[in-house]
């Protein structure tokens, strides 16, 4: 705990380093060819938030800029003033700017490869956060059409780079448009994001992705992720909240289930949860049942759970998991929702209005799934719940399992990484939408979702050869991450670094791995 009083000094409650060592016990169990961390408990770490007084806390988040460090953080209407203070490392005076940023601001004149710390807060001066940033220079700053699926897509990772080529291109940047919105300022503040210009290309600006992961200074609790990001995704509408009215009817429906599928029984159901997008799900039985063990198997892009998932399901059926398979939006069994101007991800930019987030609509069925799956087990005894995901699926078990504490394993196989790694492997690994939309990223990283996923424990399948995208290696900065944020949060996260799969899938190695971090969680 570190209190200041000198006139201009932040305040900082209850703060403890990421990085104090205290006595750990860790449980490390070593494969053949791959590598298997589990964490158990220790005590002595916390977060960097401060004393919120059940208020939404404050997220603030860094991207290293050139001279600059570019900031972010959850606004609200509710937060009229903020106040920005920084200063390098090791000194003792503070600069410091109040106003109403909307969330963000690019602070400059900084040296370059010196730490600077930055303390945010409200203007009662009540929530507070702070961070540790480094100003440095992006190797590569424009990335012209670099995404063959969409060739009118161009990242940048300054703003500075993508003023220079819209230059080139005679585009005006106030004929941009971001969220369905006019842009009616562009400077060295203006917002990251997915922005469309009048003659069809697509320009991204992302100063947070880059090719190292860079670890954030604090870990934060899951509860404060939780909060946070609902009211990002939902703003006052939060579905989860006591008197959401958005419950889903599922509506039974007739798919074709591969003879090979090892369940007694299956039931497919519709949920419709947008006027353009339902979600098509099958429910299989095992032959036996484990009571109160449910399985939430969600696919990537592409083909179907069922037709591309059978050696996993299997495996969950065979271990009596109820199993519930799902597909991603316009994927798989929802191709049939494909209408003109909703082919892929991308295209649900065009369902943004700045009010109606799209990356909820990736959320949304999840949900649906385990409204059904409480409700029926009323009564019948403890439950455990567990999603797992490939790909696109692995990416949506983390994002929901931040969200929902009903989710008490989260398995994401070949899922997705920070924003800081995405440019480290060739072809660079944004993913699609959903998976770099700003307005959420900016606010609650991808590594504060990875570690806030399931309320008892976390499992991450990486492949170091993976063909298609996600490629983590043994020792990487990424795995030591998640295993301090182990130790911290005392809650088991497991990585499982696959280096002989040459698959984007969880092989038969992956799945012994699986069961062997499963077994002690299971035991009650």
């Amino acid at each position: 705990m570190r209190m200041c009083h000198d006139l201009g000094e932040p305040q900082y409650v209850n703060i403890r380093e990421l990085w104090c060592k205290p006595m750990v016990k860790v449980m490390r169990m070593c494969l053949p060819g791959i590598f298997l961390i589990g964490f158990l408990f220790v005590s002595g770490c916390g977060g960097g938030q401060g004393s919120f007084n059940n208020a939404e806390p404050l997220f603030l988040n860094a991207a290293s800029q050139n001279g600059q460090v570019f900031l972010t953080w959850n606004s609200a209407s509710s937060l009229a003033k903020t106040r920005v203070q920084w200063r390098k490392q090791g000194e003792t005076a503070w600069q410091q700017i109040e106003g109403n940023f909307e969330g963000r601001l690019a602070v400059s004149g900084l040296q370059n490869e010196d730490e600077y710390e930055f303390v945010l807060s409200d203007e009662a001066d009540i929530r507070r956060d702070r961070i540790i940033a480094v100003p440095q220079i992006h190797a590569l700053q424009s990335y012209p059409h670099f995404n063959h699926f969409l060739p009118a897509l161009s990242l940048f990772t300054s703003q500075e780079a993508m003023n220079a080529w819209m230059q080139t291109q005679e585009i005006d940047p106030l004929t941009l448009t971001l969220r369905g919105k006019p842009v009616l300022a562009w400077n060295e503040h203006a917002a990251n994001g997915y922005y469309s210009a009048s003659n069809g290309e697509k320009l991204l600006l992302l100063r947070n992705a880059a090719t190292r992961f860079r670890a954030p200074s604090f870990t934060r609790s899951p509860e404060q992720v939780r909060a946070v990001l609902r009211k990002t995704l939902w703003r006052n509408r939060d579905p989860f909240g006591s008197a959401s009215t958005s419950a889903n009817t599922l509506e039974p429906l007739t798919l074709v289930v591969p003879t090979d599928i090892r369940a007694v029984s299956a039931q497919s159901y519709r949920i419709r949860y947008h006027s353009q997008l339902a979600s098509r799900i099958t429910f299989l039985m095992p032959s036996s049942p484990i009571a109160g063990r449910f399985a939430i198997y969600h696919e990537g892009h592409g083909s179907r759970a069922l037709d591309v998932a059978k050696e996993t399901i299997n495996w969950l059926l065979d271990r009596g998991w109820q199993v519930v398979t799902m597909d991603m939006p316009l994927s798989g069994a929802n191709t049939d929702d494909m209408q003109a101007g909703l082919m892929n991800h991308y295209d649900f930019d065009s369902l943004d209005n700045g009010i109606d987030d799209p990356v909820a609509l990736f959320l949304l069925p999840v949900k649906a799934v385990v409204d059904h799956i409480v409700s029926r087990q009323t009564g019948q005894g403890l439950q455990t719940v567990m999603m797992i995901g490939r790909s696109g699926g692995g990416w949506t078990t983390y994002v929901y399992a931040a969200l929902d504490a009903r989710i008490a394993i989260a398995v994401s196989i070949a899922g997705g990484t920070p924003m800081s790694q995405r440019l480290a492997n060739s072809p660079y690994d944004l993913g699609d939408y959903e998976q770099f939309a700003s307005h959420l990223y900016d606010v609650v990283p991808h590594e504060d979702m990875m570690t806030s996923a399931g309320t008892r424990a976390a499992f991450y399948v990486f492949n170091e050869n993976d063909p298609c995208c996600f490629r983590v290696r043994q020792n990487e900065p990424l795995v030591s991450y998640l295993q301090a944020a182990s130790v911290q949060l005392n809650k088991p996260l497991g990585v499982f670094i696959d280096t002989a799969n040459p698959e984007h899938s969880i092989s038969a190695s992956g799945l012994i791995a699986l069961e062997t971090f499963l077994e002690p969680l299971l035991k009650n």
